[in-house]
């Protein structure tokens, strides 16, 4: 059958909502691709067929929220009309993210995990759901979380901390309910960034009762909030978060600053579109400490000075001054922070 047969096909069933059909039409693609011997293809369309949950299916979903209460719904904070979330469609990918061994390993459990949730489920097992990203800034937190959502095919539903928080009696219990009710429409790879804002330790004597009784809400609606989606929280001070946050969450990961041989990796991957003549085992020694980001932000600025200054290989000196003018911006940085 000609591929625009197929999509016809997928149209029609769509149409009709008929599930059954628009599966069955699915896994004739998978055959498809598979008698071409496009067996990477054929294997990542069966891992989401796989993933659809049958009591659940995805046409079901979407002709039950039509268009006009999707954004109706919209989660807003009710004092100034500010967005609680953001939808971003993530192009990132997880090959492009430098992560630990353990952190990998860990990662490609929980999408197996996911793509065979109905394998799982006929034991009343659930796939994991819940992930806790630790470890200092710029270490690819944020990053791995979008990469994860582009590999699951979900949108991400990031939630806007600052606006969620509200110094109004109750009004952040309120701001979190808008939020997890719009979020069990539909599948999402929801993303708590700066976590440690809303789940803070409730022993804590400087903060006040309107956050505490927030941590509370929160813990509520995450042990009822059941929809087959994923949660990823992430923070640079979980020494900040209340014992009982650990205790929700299927996994926790570190995202530690690279070690000399991750520092190696950065920067090949970052300088990989242009020529270089570089001596890492001689120079990586003096990028240990920085974060990933520092890194990528060192190798950017080394290029830059390239294309402007018309050298057309990237040498030794040219990447350590760069790394001089990184150390300089943090000295004026700590500087001004110092003096808050």
């Amino acid at each position: 059958m000609p591929k625009g047969e197929f999509v016809k096909d997928l149209l029609k069933a769509f149409n009709k909502n008929d599930y059954q059909a628009f599966k069955k039409v699915a896994e004739k693609i998978v055959e498809d691709e598979k008698s071409k011997s496009h067996n990477n293809l054929a294997n990542s369309l069966q891992k989401v067929i796989n993933s659809f949950d049958e009591n659940n299916p995805p046409l079901t979903n979407y002709s039950n929220t039509s268009t006009e209460n999707y954004f109706v719904d919209f989660p807003r904070d009710q004092k100034d009309g500010s967005d609680l979330i953001s939808i971003i469609n993530s192009n990132e990918y997880l090959e492009d993210v430098i992560l630990s061994e353990e952190n990998e390993q860990v990662i490609n459990r929980v999408l197996n995990e996911y793509f065979s949730a109905n394998k799982l489920k006929r034991y009343n097992i659930d796939a994991k759901r819940r992930l806790l990203f630790c470890g200092p800034p710029g270490c690819g937190k944020t990053l791995t979380a979008k990469a994860i959502a582009n590999e699951l095919n979900l949108p991400l539903l990031y939630i806007h901390m600052d606006s969620l928080i509200s110094s109004y009696l109750g009004e952040t219990a309120s701001n979190l309910r808008k939020i997890f009710k719009y979020a069990s429409q539909d599948k999402w790879l929801i993303f708590f960034d700066e976590f440690d804002t809303i789940a803070k330790n409730r022993d804590d004597k400087n903060e006040h009762g309107e956050l505490k009784r927030s941590v509370n809400t929160f813990l509520q609606m995450l042990d009822n909030f059941k929809i087959n989606t994923l949660l990823i929280a992430a923070t640079n001070h979980q020494h900040l978060l209340d014992d009982a946050i650990w205790r929700r969450f299927d996994e926790i990961l570190f995202f530690d600053k690279p070690d000399q041989n991750k520092i190696k990796e950065t920067i090949r991957k970052k300088i990989k579109i242009f020529k270089s003549d570089l001596d890492l085992d001689k120079i990586s020694d003096e990028f240990i400490g920085m974060s990933y980001a520092e890194i990528e932000r060192i190798a950017k600025e080394a290029m830059r000075y390239c294309i402007l200054n018309d050298k057309s290989v990237l040498k030794n000196n040219i990447l350590l001054n760069s790394l001089k003018e990184e150390k300089r911006r943090k000295k004026v940085y700590a500087k001004i922070n110092s003096q808050r």
